[in-house]
């Protein structure tokens, strides 16, 4: 998936211990400053990364795996707020950037979640969500604005086009543009793992989003939609129904990612009711590394 995005190719790991233990770090590398820096990045895009490993890695084995690939590579790391060590895991790797010259830095983020079951159990979504949301959401509703699951590659090719259009208007604002082979290749996963919806006004399309499936785990990833439409409420409408399904077809959590510093998005999220999970983003840069990032600026 990552290649299709560009500059990234696979560079999974497995880190086997002495007592027996092993665990895989699914990194992918890229090369840096003409090759002279390679860069391990578990969170590609900023999306969250974590370690795979079975019922008897502690603590200590994942942060002696992280400390020994440390040593030779940079990494950029988004922990997940749904690693069993992933607060623990931050605390250590906080204390390290007080002591290693600023080579390690541990930048505070957070997500914004949905306990689906607890929803269920406390009479639904519009119970909870604040007043500005649930007005927004029956203007969509009212709007007759319609929201389905894309089915076909010509609907994937709208979206891109409603994508292109938001980041020509955000310009320099906006964080990352991606490029077209990535929607692409997302079209040749299962339904069950990605998901298109899409938000019509009159047979116009006037919203978009690519949410993720696994397990459980429901998750927005990226959305576009018609400023002009913001009006009638396409936003949280659209939302709305993406939650509905996730709830209705037996997910525990909804996702909607970290913000990062857009914290309009953030403030967006909360007017649903969201609990708030830590998910900072750990970044380590050799001395090479950062001797380099220096000169450049």
């Amino acid at each position: 998936m990552w290649d299709a995005f560009g500059r990234l190719e696979s560079g999974a790991l497995r880190c086997d211990f002495s007592d027996g233990q092993h665990l895989v770090l699914p990194f992918s590398s890229r090369q840096r400053f003409r090759g002279l820096v390679q860069e391990l990045v578990m969170s590609a895009a900023g999306t969250y990364g974590g370690a795979l490993y079975g019922s008897g890695v502690t603590l200590e084995h994942l942060l002696a795996a992280v400390l020994r690939l440390a040593r030779r590579y940079s990494l950029t790391w988004r922990l997940t707020p749904y690693e069993p060590f992933a607060a623990l895991l931050a605390d250590a790797l906080y204390a390290l950037t007080k002591n290693w010259l600023g080579l390690w830095t541990l930048r505070e983020d957070s997500s914004e979640t949905l306990d689906l079951k607890d929803l269920r159990r406390n009479g639904g979504l519009l119970e909870h969500v604040c007043y500005s949301c649930r007005k927004q959401i029956h203007k969509g509703e009212r709007a007759g604005i319609a929201v389905r699951q894309a089915v076909a590659a010509t609907e994937w090719t709208a979206f891109i086009g409603l994508y292109r259009r938001a980041i020509s208007r955000w310009g320099e604002k906006a964080t990352l543009s991606y490029p077209d082979e990535l929607f692409w290749a997302l079209q040749d996963l299962a339904p069950e793992s990605c998901r298109l919806w899409l938000a019509y006004h009159d047979e116009k399309l006037v919203g978009g989003s690519v949410n993720f499936y696994h397990n459980r785990h429901a998750v927005e990833w990226l959305a576009a939609y018609d400023p002009d439409a913001f009006v009638l409420g396409v936003r949280n409408w659209q939302t709305m129904q993406m939650i509905e399904h996730a709830s209705t077809t037996g997910f525990m959590v909804y996702d909607f990612n970290p913000s990062g510093s857009l914290q309009g998005t953030r403030r967006f999220k909360q007017t649903f009711a969201t609990q708030q999970r830590q998910a900072p983003l750990v970044v380590r840069r050799t001395v090479l590394h950062r001797v380099l990032e220096r000169i450049r600026h």
